[in-house]
């Protein structure tokens, strides 16, 4: 799936709002992290973990890294949080800034939402106290939104009530971008940009439905679109790679570093004989699972490989661009991404530089889990 400057002024945007001082906070991290029902945070909650999960009350912000976050209870302040999965069923007082790869909300959401993620759905029950704005492949809007809604999608089902207007521009290549059930209410204007009218039903929307033309001429919005997208995906998965490999980055970029030629060799070994090897396991028909199983991992790591190159990249950048010499996984990650997916669009030279990052990260990897597997059995 093909996912910038918007991401960074998102991921800035981020880091600006976390307070600078604060009179009370606490800092959780764990794979789980469990805040009860009976229990208050008082102040800001900071949280780095796989499952994060809040039932309780927290009286200032939230800020979390996790895969799967799910807020049940109450956050007095904001919630900016970047995640595989976020689901909010509670209140939230303040805004909510979220990254992910798919969100849901069934709460009561006081002031805006902003949202960049693959899918998401704003349930039914949901309550928003003002603005929307999302950036994603498809949005379920089936809540109450007081204020408008708008932003960059390819897929919209609208069947709850938006009481100001609702903008988008819908990717091109949408075939069929809109769906509006009876239910849908627009109470202002409907505003969209695509490169065909979608005929928008006139009587689920109060004020004026307003199309405007997308050139398709002009690839740009297709190409800004996919990098946009490409960037997203790959921070999602650095961000949980640098949560749950912390501690090893360093031996595995000092494996990058030691012999990348062997390295090399060997993600070409593993990019080209794994399929093989599937394929005769399939002709076998009771080898079918364990060849689809084997095929899964395959491509997974294929996905990661470059993401663990581009980590490495921006390791190098940070210290001979940035010249800052302190192990920072997390500038690294995001540093290294965003460069690398920029070089990736290069026409020729991009596919190139993608099937390299590759074979390089596989091959590192395999030397680096063969290395860990010894030292654990030790």
């Amino acid at each position: 799936m093909k996912k910038t400057r918007i991401i960074i002024f998102a991921l800035l945007a981020i880091l600006i709002t976390i307070p600078i001082a604060a009179k009370a906070f606490a800092v959780k991290t764990s794979d789980s992290i469990f805040i009860g029902r009976d229990e208050v945070v008082d102040g800001n909650l900071y949280a780095a973990g796989k499952n994060i999960t809040i039932e309780g009350v927290v009286t200032g912000d939230v800020i979390a890294v996790g895969q799967q976050i799910t807020i049940d209870g109450r956050v007095d302040g904001d919630v900016i949080t970047a995640s595989t999965n976020l689901r909010i069923n509670g209140q939230v007082k303040g805004n909510v800034r979220v990254a992910a790869n798919d969100v849901t909300i069934n709460g009561q959401v006081e002031k805006n939402i902003n949202i960049a993620a693959v899918s998401a759905v704003l349930g039914s029950d949901s309550i928003t106290g003002s603005d929307v704005l999302i950036m994603a492949e498809s949005l379920e809007a089936r809540g109450n939104i007081l204020g408008s809604l708008h932003g960059i999608l390819k897929r919209l089902l609208l069947s709850g009530i938006v009481n100001k207007d609702l903008k988008f521009k819908f990717n091109s290549n949408s075939k069929l971008p809109v769906t509006l059930t009876d239910s849908a209410q627009v109470q202002g204007d409907f505003i969209y940009s695509h490169n065909k009218d979608l005929n928008i039903n006139q009587q689920t929307v109060a004020g004026e439905v307003k199309y405007e033309k997308t050139d398709t001429k002009k690839a740009w919005g297709s190409i800004l679109w996919n990098l946009l997208l490409g960037i997203f995906s790959a921070l999602i998965v650095g961000l949980l790679l640098v949560t749950l490999m912390k501690s090893h980055l360093k031996d595995l970029h000092q494996k990058m570093e030691e012999k990348p030629g062997r390295s090399i060799l060997w993600g070409l070994g593993i990019l080209v004989i794994v399929p093989i090897l599937c394929f005769l396991l399939m002709l076998t028909i009771i080898g079918i699972p364990l060849a689809l199983i084997i095929l899964a991992i395959w491509l997974i790591m294929v996905y990661v490989a470059k993401i663990l190159t581009a980590i490495y990249f921006g390791n190098i950048l940070r210290k001979k661009a940035l010249k800052a010499k302190k192990f920072n996984p997390m500038t690294d990650m995001i540093l290294g991404i965003v460069v690398a997916w920029l070089l990736f669009m290069i026409p020729v030279i991009g596919p190139l530089l993608v099937f390299l990052a590759i074979i390089f990260g596989l091959g590192s990897f395999w030397f680096f889990r063969k290395d860990l597997h010894h030292k654990l059995n030790k």
